[in-house]
């Protein structure tokens, strides 16, 4: 690890976060530190020009268990105990706009968009704060959506983690766009807006939705020709 230059450490330890939240859902996706070094520590070691020896090969069935030591480890090993966003230069010049700290939901369909809404209204002398260093989170949101390839819709309690409704769909969710109080749902088929706080629809459009995106007052829809 001593011999890693800054770049490759802070990859190594960007990928090893990744892999300890991964692991930490062990019990949702039944992937512990072990199986997960058997997935990635070749791909890891593999050589550039895609030519390992037999030699090579060995040793790498037999670097599963170093791996997986190094994912259940390695914020003592490579990040001196700090949390993986403290003082990385992937950090600057400004922190992460979201970090995964765990997964709450399993489901067997993919999700395809998700969208935060509703921000918490508080007074000015008591704003909402989030140590990096520490897992705990108060949301600055009251609500989330999730969509997934079905078309079904999510609305969640951000401050409860409770699912406040499900939305049957019938088409891909491409993208979910909170604006004020609304949320907007996009598919090929046309556009929906509901209210972002129980999901009642309020209106729907016509026009296909693959990609939305607020531009000062407005609200722009790309479309695939």
């Amino acid at each position: 690890l001593s011999s890693l230059d800054e770049a490759s450490r802070e990859l190594l330890a960007a990928l090893l976060h990744l892999l300890r939240l991964i692991c930490a859902n062990c019990p949702v996706n039944k992937m512990d530190a072990m199986n997960a070094a058997r997935v990635i520590a070749s791909n890891v070691a593999w050589p550039a020009d895609g030519n390992p020896s037999a030699d090579m090969i060995k040793q790498l069935e037999n670097s599963h268990t170093a791996f997986a030591f190094l994912i259940e480890h390695y914020q003592d090993l490579i990040q001196n105990g700090r949390h993986f966003f403290d003082g990385l230069a992937i950090a600057r010049p400004r922190p992460p706009f979201a970090v995964l700290e765990a997964k709450y939901f399993g489901g067997q369909n993919s999700l395809t968009a998700v969208c935060v809404a509703q921000p918490v209204e508080v007074a000015d002398e008591e704003p909402i704060v989030n140590e990096a260093a520490t897992s705990a989170y108060r949301s600055p949101f009251e609500r989330f959506w999730i969509a997934d390839d079905k078309g079904t819709l999510q609305v969640w309690n951000a401050q409860e983690m409770v699912k406040v409704r499900e939305i049957a769909g019938e088409r891909r969710v491409n993208s979910l766009l909170a604006v004020g109080s609304t949320l907007w749902s996009g598919t090929i088929s046309g556009i929906q807006i509901r209210q972002a706080e129980d999901g009642e629809l309020i209106k729907e459009l016509p026009t296909p939705g693959y990609n939305l995106v607020r531009v000062g007052a407005w609200l722009w829809s790309t479309l695939w020709k």
